[in-house]
């Protein structure tokens, strides 16, 4: 497959999960979009673990980020509609910088 098709495909499937779950989150909901999409992201990211070949984690890798990326844009929708615009900035840069950089690599 060859290194390009391995970095190209997950980074895909990273720039379309935000337009679906956008879409998905404004049909039926925060909640279960979130569901919806992290589930299969987990079972995906499990997948990768225990993939047997690399066309398997490639797939699988797809999948995941996918699922996990949809909620990155929910997070911040859920953010602008609860705090109006003059205190939008503490909560973004709270959730999104320290909660994803700085607790991610803790976790």
């Amino acid at each position: 497959m060859g290194l390009v098709g391995e970095e190209v495909l997950p980074w895909t499937a990273t720039s379309i999960g935000p337009v679906i779950g956008g879409f998905v989150s404004q049909t039926i909901g925060w909640r279960w979009t979130s569901w919806i999409t992290l589930i299969p992201s987990l079972l995906a990211t499990i997948g990768c673990a225990l993939a047997p070949s690399i066309e398997t984690l490639v797939f699988f890798r797809f999948m995941s980020g996918l699922g996990g990326s949809a909620c990155q844009t929910i997070g911040g929708a859920i953010i602008a509609d609860v705090f109006p615009v003059s205190e939008r900035g503490r909560p973004l840069f709270v959730g999104m910088w320290l909660g994803g950089r700085e607790l991610g690599r803790d976790i």
